[in-house]
C-alpha cells in the first residue's frame, strides 16, 4: 500500500509531536506541514495532480496569505476541477470562537469542526488532534475511502 498524506496547515508547534503519534494509527501516513493558506493550497495541488490527494487535511481560521475558510473553499474547488475525491478536513476554531464554522463545515462538505482548548499543553493538542484524525481515518476506512 502506498503512503498517504495528512497535510496539516499552521500547526508547526505540533509538528514534532504529531509525528510521534501518527505511526500509532497508521504507518502508511506521511505528514507534511505548512505554515499558511498559500502554501497548503500549493501542496494540495501536487498532491491532488500526482493522484494521490492527501486523505486529511487540519485548517485552522488565522492563516496567513490565504485564511482557514478561504483556503478550504479553494481546496474543494481544485479537487473538483483535476477530478479527484475530497480530502477530509479537519477544521480547528477555538472553543467560543467558532462562529462560522458550523457554516462553513456544512458548505465544504467532508469536514468536521474541532473546538480547540487554548489551555491545553502542546502534548494534549498533540494528542488531540491524532484522536480526531483517527475517527475520521477509521470512518474513511468503512466507507472504502482510504
Amino acid at each position: 500500500m502506498a503512503k498517504r498524506h495528512v497535510l496539516m496547515v499552521g500547526f508547526e508547534d505540533l509538528v514534532s509531536q504529531v509525528e510521534i503519534l501518527l505511526p500509532k494509527i497508521s504507518g502508511q501516513l506521511d505528514l507534511i506541514s505548512v505554515p499558511d493558506g498559500a502554501r497548503c493550497v500549493s501542496a494540495h495541488t501536487k498532491l491532488a495532480a500526482a493522484g494521490v490527494p492527501p486523505l486529511v487535511v487540519i485548517l485552522r481560521p488565522g492563516l496567513e496569505f490565504i485564511d482557514g475558510p478561504q483556503t478550504a473553499l479553494t481546496l474543494r474547488a481544485l479537487e473538483r476541477s483535476l477530478g479527484v475525491g475530497a480530502s477530509a478536513v479537519l477544521y480547528v476554531t477555538d472553543e467560543g470562537a467558532s462562529e462560522g464554522a458550523a457554516d462553513l463545515v456544512a458548505s465544504i462538505g467532508r469536514a468536521v469542526n474541532l473546538k480547540w482548548n487554548t489551555e491545553q499543553s502542546d502534548e494534549q493538542a498533540a494528542q488531540r488532534l491524532v484522536r480526531a484524525m483517527a475517527k475520521i481515518l477509521e470512518q474513511l476506512r468503512k466507507r472504502g475511502k482510504s
